[in-house]
């Protein structure tokens, strides 16, 4: 690795550009410090535990009545709509079904939606309990090895 080589400057004023700096006419590499290093490390393991919790939130069917079903935003947004409509009504109508994963209509009463909506709701809210729990063990942590060693 290059530490330090002349460089053919007419101005010798400070000049940063990445990672490196001119001054006085001397290119050099500049290293992080471990303040830096940490900081960088925490910010890309936070953004790594978002994506899982994302994944794991929303694209891991549920087992539910003995089948899955999606849980994706938009499964969950639709979920969440047939409810606002059955819900005032008290029962499903005649015939009811909602889709599995799949694709398999599964008859369903008003209860055993409300039950999947649990189901979901519950899941939901284990992930994020355990983002929090992790994203906070990672501001937490005073080293690099530390950090990268917190996962999903």
């Amino acid at each position: 690795p290059i530490e330090a080589m002349a460089v053919d400057v007419s101005n010798p004023v400070l000049t940063r550009k990445d990672n490196w700096i001119v001054q006085g006419g001397v290119l050099t590499a500049i290293t992080p410090t471990a303040a830096q290093l940490l900081a960088t490390a925490q910010a890309t393991q936070k953004a790594v535990i978002a994506d899982a919790f994302k994944n794991a939130t929303y694209n891991v069917p549920i087992s539910y009545m003995g089948t899955t079903f999606f849980t994706d935003q938009n499964s969950q947004t639709m979920l969440s709509g047939a409810l606002t409509v059955l819900n005032p009504i008290g029962s499903t109508p005649a015939g009811f079904s909602w889709w599995d994963a799949t694709d398999t209509a599964v008859p369903m009463t008003l209860a055993q939606l409300q039950g999947l909506a649990v189901a979901i709701l519950t899941m939901f809210n284990t992930n994020f309990a355990k983002q929090k729990s992790l994203l906070a063990q990672i501001s937490a942590a005073t080293t690099v090895a530390t950090v990268q060693a917190i996962v999903w």
